[in-house]
């Protein structure tokens, strides 16, 4: 089953990036699936929701997912959008606040889902 649209809400950032960082405080319940990260990281993962849209949304400030690690993670969804086709229907937005999703997030989440459900 395929979805039509889906949005991440301050959960994306190369598990790389922030172990180096922050060592085991890294681990959210979502990096702890047994074998799951062994293969599969956020931009597999979001990969896997093709041919679905995707907007992915991050907070600047967020102590939880730093800014190198959101970045890095973003290049590599966006590259494979490209090589998926659906390069239109993968986006990313940064608000420059911390770790949470207030009216102004949520307000482009569901203009979002109006546009592509």
């Amino acid at each position: 089953m395929n979805t039509a649209a889906s949005v991440r809400v301050c959960w994306s950032g190369d598990l790389g990036d922030m172990l180096r960082r922050d060592g085991p405080r890294a681990l959210g319940v979502n990096f702890l699936l047994p074998g799951v990260n062994a293969e599969c990281h956020v931009p597999e993962l979001v990969a896997l929701s093709e041919p679905g849209a995707v907007l992915i949304i991050n907070g600047k400030q967020d102590g939880l997912y730093p800014w190198a690690a959101q970045e890095k993670t973003r290049r590599e969804i966006l590259r494979v959008a490209a090589r998926q086709g659906r390069r239109n229907r993968v986006r990313w937005i940064y608000f420059d606040g911390p770790h949470c999703f207030h009216p102004p997030q949520q307000m482009e989440a569901l203009r979002f889902f109006q546009e592509f459900l």
